[in-house]
């Protein structure tokens, strides 16, 4: 099955990029074709493939990579003055999420003629004076062709971008101080000069003139640069190297919610991103375990396809049953380990909302739940009684109970309706953001009163009911 399932989905692959040659050998044993499989390495923290002695060719272009959105307050002034500075200059500006990629344009349409990537025949408009990369892939090819380069999400307390990969082509790079994801290859960058740290607009603007100014400094600022590149290829990477298990439990965090907000915006670009993220996070994960002896990323997905195909008795067994697919899933889960508990695999660590959704709905399918919703209503009203008595008591410990009592009783109302109350919870807090800075936007806060911020809510609220 295992071998059945990656010939499936290598059929409908046209180009397989490893990191190396061993890897590349690997995804054609699993089944891929060989025409469709190259090794480019990992131009994120090691290339294993030689680095060309050679500068490229350079344009006169500059190139803002990886750029958040709350840089561009930052950048936009910057870029203006560049403009004034180098008029026969081209600027690409390739935002880190592609959803801002509107507001970009809206932010230079006044001052320059603008043209997005994707509608650029090979990329080379005639006339266009900035470009907004609206594509995902194409910020390499970009950097290989800049004088110089700066990368985003480091401006802004984001923890940095890879300042690696303008390197590799002898392009001196730019990039502010937030760089905690990345501190040691910036730290290196630094030291070997391939590379300037900036804190601000004038930084950033003198520090490119630096650059552009002497060719001298650029050419010996690229240098540098492939000598880091070079250095770390035979070496390794550090950071990579420290990494263990424990280390991702926040990444893995970051890029699920990150991803959980792509989903909620409907946004299926910044959805292949973040879903590209989570992957490169879990076959990290995979490697180190690996080099440990404990498994790796065949032996994972290969346990998944047993599990599914066994959980699945009805799909792939041909088995008939009466009882529901639930009902039969946690039959089969019980078969599988002699300790098995329906809450015993929820996480201590899920958000407590969430947890009291899971935790339920788990207990439900064995039969421990209410007939009817209207008797969770009858449980809500008993917990609201208990909560008012325990105020009167004065006892703080005793209130924290019953409103923990109150918000599970809620969860299980959300559960009775198919609503996931974490999700609910999220758009009322968003709600109410959206209606308070409403609220900001009327009137001074700190110099009002309830009765004025209560009439501009209701106000809101009202228009939001209209469709305003």
């Amino acid at each position: 099955f295992f071998s059945f399932f990656f010939r499936r989905v290598f059929s409908s692959v046209n180009l397989i990029i490893a990191q190396s040659t061993q890897q590349a050998e690997r995804f054609i044993q699993a089944g891929a074709v060989p025409s469709t499989v190259i090794a480019l390495g990992n131009l994120k923290y090691a290339r294993e493939v030689g680095v060309s002695e050679e500068t490229p060719a350079k344009e006169k272009s500059i190139t803002f990579g990886s750029v958040k959105e709350k840089e561009l307050e930052i950048l936009v002034p910057v870029i203006e003055r560049l403009k004034q500075a180098y008029p026969d200059y081209r600027i690409f500006v390739a935002p880190r999420e592609l959803r801002i990629v509107d507001r970009l344009e809206r932010a230079f349409s006044a001052g320059f003629r603008v043209a997005r990537f994707s509608s650029c025949k090979d990329g080379e408009p005639t006339d266009a004076e900035l470009i907004i990369v609206d594509t995902v892939g194409d910020l390499l090819g970009l950097y290989s062709k800049s004088m110089v380069a700066f990368v985003g999400g480091s401006l802004a307390p984001y923890g940095g971008q890879n300042m690696l990969e303008p390197l590799f082509f002898a392009t001196p790079v730019l990039f502010g101080p937030y760089t905690d994801n990345f501190r040691e290859i910036a730290e290196e960058i630094l030291s070997s000069g391939a590379g300037l740290v900036v804190t601000g607009a004038d930084d950033l603007y003198e520090g490119i003139i630096h650059i552009l100014r002497d060719d001298a400094v650029r050419r010996s600022m690229g240098s540098a640069g492939l000598a880091v590149v070079q250095k770390r290829g035979d070496a390794g990477c550090p950071w990579d190297k420290k990494q263990t298990e424990r280390s991702f439990r926040t990444f893995l965090l970051e890029e699920v919610y990150e991803l959980i907000d792509a989903i909620e915006a409907g946004d299926h670009s910044m959805m292949r991103e973040e879903l590209g993220d989570l992957l490169f996070h879990i076959v990290f994960i995979c490697q180190i375990c690996s080099e440990k002896g404990f498994f790796d990323i065949r032996e994972v997905v290969a346990s998944t396809c047993e599990k599914m195909r066994n959980r699945h008795p009805h799909i792939f067994a041909r088995e008939a049953s009466d009882k529901p697919i639930e009902a039969r899933w946690e039959e089969i889960k019980r078969s599988e380990k002699e300790d098995y508990s329906p809450l015993a695999g929820v996480p201590h660590i899920l958000p407590a909302l969430l947890r009291a959704y899971v935790v339920s709905k788990r207990a439900s399918r064995v039969g421990f739940d209410w007939e009817r919703v209207e008797d969770i209503f009858g449980k809500l009203d008993e917990e609201i009684k208990e909560l008012k008595e325990a105020e009167k008591s004065g006892n703080k410990r005793d209130v924290e109970e019953e409103v923990g009592d109150l918000l599970f009783t809620a969860a299980n109302i959300a559960r009775f309706y198919g609503i996931d109350p974490e999700t609910a919870l999220r758009g009322t807090v968003d709600k109410f953001v959206r209606r308070f800075s409403y609220i900001e936007k009327h009137l001074d806060v700190a110099q009002s009163n309830q009765c004025d911020m209560e009439a501009l809510w209701n106000e809101v609220k009202n228009k939001e009911k209209k469709g305003g």
